[in-house]
């Protein structure tokens, strides 16, 4: 079942999207679902993309907290960070805290064959994730100022999603 479809999320998350693209649709690209468990296949899901599509990427750990981050751009193993200001970091808490960049540095995101991370520095990360999507990790980073959007530091992954909004 679709996390956001399911807790209607995406209205709420639609009012902190970049406005050119707040009438576009979004289609669900990579579920764990119905994909299976692998960050391969994810960025393999995003290779017909145009790379200004935009993604969203939705978490539900095994505590049933729902969180994830924006990107403006499709998700890619890169050698340095790429996105823009517009990447945000969010969190149901039980309701929506979104954490914009605070112009600290530009860690918005990094994709490895490892791993994916989103916001960064001073060897911490808004949100990691392992290369079998079954683990991740939530900290406080310098990119966002964001609290942890976990249930804990350490969480474990029980359906991850990646929506393309184009």
């Amino acid at each position: 079942m679709d996390i956001l479809k399911a807790l209607r999320y995406n209205l709420l998350l639609n009012e902190h999207l970049p406005a050119r693209l707040e009438q576009c649709p979004w289609s669900l690209v990579y579920s764990t679902q119905r994909h299976g468990i692998s960050l391969g296949t994810l960025y393999k899901s995003m290779g017909g993309m145009d790379c200004s599509t935009s993604t969203l990427t939705v978490i539900r750990d095994n505590c049933g907290q729902v969180f994830g981050a924006f990107c403006p751009t499709t998700l890619r193993i890169s050698l340095s960070y790429y996105g823009t200001g517009h990447t945000f970091l969010f969190s149901f808490s039980p309701q929506l805290q979104v954490y914009e960049w605070k112009f600290s540095n530009s860690f918005f995101v990094k994709g490895s064959p490892d791993y994916l991370a989103f916001g960064g520095g001073g060897g911490l990360f808004g949100l990691w994730l392992d290369d079998g999507l079954i683990r991740g990790q939530s900290q406080r980073c310098d990119t966002f100022d964001n609290d942890v959007l976990s249930s804990s530091d350490d969480f474990l992954i029980n359906d991850l999603e990646v929506w393309a909004i184009s």
